[in-house]
């Protein structure tokens, strides 16, 4: 477990864990980040959550033959002044904005 944190680069402080389940030969990881105060780039106003969405990211290569899925708990945030109305969602360093894959897998193949 500790490799794939190394690997991934997971090692942040705002990120945690949430559930590690493992169905045959597929590991699967639930994380989230913690609940901070966000403020809006544009108009430095507060930033509310609109939710949280998961989104799953798949890891196929690993060298033992496992398979790592990640389930990334996700927030997207808006501004609270009307005339702004900016809105952006969490990120996570290991993994690009529309990917399905960690930013590792290519490095892997």
């Amino acid at each position: 477990m500790d490799n794939i944190i190394k690997l991934l680069c997971l090692e942040d402080p705002d990120l945690e864990i949430l559930d590690v389940s493992v169905h045959g030969r597929t590991r699967e990881i639930t994380m989230a980040r913690a609940l901070r105060p966000q403020f809006c780039p544009i108009c430095q106003s507060r930033m509310y959550s609109r939710g949280i969405y998961q989104r799953k990211v798949r890891h196929p290569v690993l060298q033992d033959g496992w398979q790592l899925v990640l389930h990334l708990r996700q927030r997207r945030f808006q501004c609270s002044s009307p005339a702004c109305a900016y809105t952006c969602n969490e990120e996570y360093p290991f993994v690009g904005r529309y990917s399905q894959r960690t930013k590792a897998t290519d490095l892997m193949v």
